[in-house]
């Protein structure tokens, strides 16, 4: 048995398999696209990130689909995915 959801699939007896990328959120410009993006760069498993992160699955997988926010996980996100922000200076 199957349902849908954000375009992820959850399988009886299994856990949530997000999909591996919503285009229109992976897509934005700016900083949370390039932060999904790095996600989707990085092939982890969402169950091995959030874990890593210390957020529940289905918060970093509603993150990626753009349906969510991570405001107390994005720091240990961007460590966790070895990214550096950078500061872009106005000319």
């Amino acid at each position: 048995m199957e349902s849908r959801r954000a375009g992820g699939t959850r399988r009886q007896g299994r856990e949530y398999c997000p999909p591996a990328e919503d285009p229109s959120s992976a897509e934005q410009p700016g900083f949370f696209g390039d932060l999904r993006r790095a996600i989707v760069a990085s092939r982890r498993s969402v169950a091995g990130l959030s874990a890593g992160i210390g957020v529940d699955q289905r918060l970093l997988s509603d993150f990626q689909a753009g349906d969510a926010e991570l405001p107390a996980a994005l720091e240990r996100l961007v460590d966790t995915l070895d990214l550096r922000l950078m500061h872009k200076i106005p000319r």
